[in-house]
This record gives C-alpha cells, sequence and structure tokens, in this order.
C-alpha cells in the first residue's frame, strides 16, 4: 500500500488476483491505480472467489473505473471493498449492491 505504484502495476496485480486461491484481504489504497487499473483488478474480481476484503481508496478511480468495479462485483459474492486503510476509519463499500458499511472516526 501506498505505493503510488499505477495502472501498469495493477495489471500485474489484477493477473495474480485473477489466479489467486489463498489470499484474503489486500489494500491496494493510495496507489494511483486510476480507471485503467481499476478495470483490470475489477476483471480479475469476476475470476476470484476467494478475496473477502479489497482496498481501494484513495487511487484517482473515476466513473469508468467504479463502474468496471461495481459490474465485477454482480459476479462476486465474496469481496468486500473498503475506502479507506485506516483501522479507525474503515468506510467499506459494497458496489455490487450487497451492503454497504461505514464505521465512523471515535471523537
Amino acid at each position: 500500500m501506498y505505493n503510488n505504484m499505477g495502472s501498469e502495476y495493477a495489471k500485474i496485480i489484477g493477473e495474480a488476483l485473477k489466479a489467486n486461491k489463498t489470499l484474503t484481504h489486500f489494500s491496494l489504497c493510495e496507489n494511483k491505480i486510476g480507471d485503467e487499473g481499476a478495470i483490470v483488478i475489477g476483471e480479475a474480481l469476476k475470476h476470484n472467489d476467494v478475496l473477502i476484503h479489497l482496498g481501494l481508496g484513495i487511487n484517482n478511480i473515476g466513473d469508468e473505473g467504479a463502474i468496471a468495479i461495481g459490474e465485477a462485483l454482480k459476479h462476486n459474492n465474496t469481496c468486500l471493498l473498503y475506502t479507506s486503510d485506516a483501522a479507525d476509519d474503515m468506510q467499506c463499500v459494497d458496489l455490487g449492491g450487497r451492503r454497504i458499511i461505514k464505521k465512523k472516526k471515535k471523537k
């Protein structure tokens, strides 16, 4: 996380996630994957039924990328996305329409 890796590395990770049979939690937060990276990750999610939590916050993902992720989650019943990598500020969203979870910061 926090590597600013961009879409090229997101493509490599997407290919790995397609074949993943063990990884259940993964954060890509703050890596600037953009729409292009989100589309590749979305395609991987269509083939991955092991990943439970995927962090995608602060990645410059626009409408095209969000739509790709949402469409992928229609085929994936196991993955829940979260938008923040901070444990005390976790904001989860499932773009596949199953559920939305938001944990607010304690004051």
